[in-house]
């Protein structure tokens, strides 16, 4: 009786096991992230955007760029997200400002607190952005760091999202986050 029944609970174990095997993927697994669009074409200088309205806002994928992952992403904006590379990634647009008083911010996921920092250059300054303290890991704007950024008259500035500020080596950028895209708001 027992050879009997160790008999059928072999086989009832086998049969679960085989039952368990399936061609549709399972509900955990991630399906690929669908794009808004076509990826955009890299741009081959940086490109040219004059503030007009309350806002701008560019996309990193529509920067001129060199060393950032460019990849597909449902939740960024545009579903299109940028990844800083290394300490040589950067992404630059030029902006011509009229004058007044505007805040900076990037839209930024940062996995944890070791790759979340990195600086923003607008003309000749340097802004450290970073978002919340931990990064609630998915996309925020930096309103922890934002850039507040004054112009006397109508100016015109290259806007460089790069990892470090050289004029300050001992509190260096890092990389691996993922950003989405800068906006600027006039105040």
């Amino acid at each position: 009786m027992n050879k009997i029944v160790s008999t059928f609970a072999a086989i009832a174990t086998v049969a679960l096991f085989a039952s368990c095997g399936s061609d549709a993927p399972a509900a955990s697994a991630a399906a690929p992230t669908e794009p808004a669009g076509e990826k955009p074409a890299a741009a081959t200088e940086p490109p040219q955007y004059t503030f007009s309205g309350d806002v701008l806002k560019i996309e990193l994928e529509d920067m001129y760029y060199d060393e950032f992952l460019v990849f597909a992403d449902a939740s960024a904006s545009g579903g299109w997200a940028a990844k800083l590379l290394g300490t040589d990634s950067f992404a630059e647009a030029v902006v011509t400002f009229p004058a007044g008083t505007y805040e900076g911010l990037v839209n930024e996921d940062a996995p944890d607190g070791n790759h979340d920092a990195f600086n923003v250059k607008v003309g000749d300054t340097f802004y450290r952005c970073f978002p919340s303290d931990p990064p609630i890991g998915t996309y925020e704007l930096t309103t922890r760091t934002p850039m507040k950024i004054v112009f006397d008259a109508e100016t015109t500035v290259t806007v460089r999202i790069q990892q470090n500020d050289p004029n300050k080596p001992n509190k260096p950028g890092e990389n691996g986050m993922k950003l989405d895209f800068i906006q600027f708001t006039k105040k």
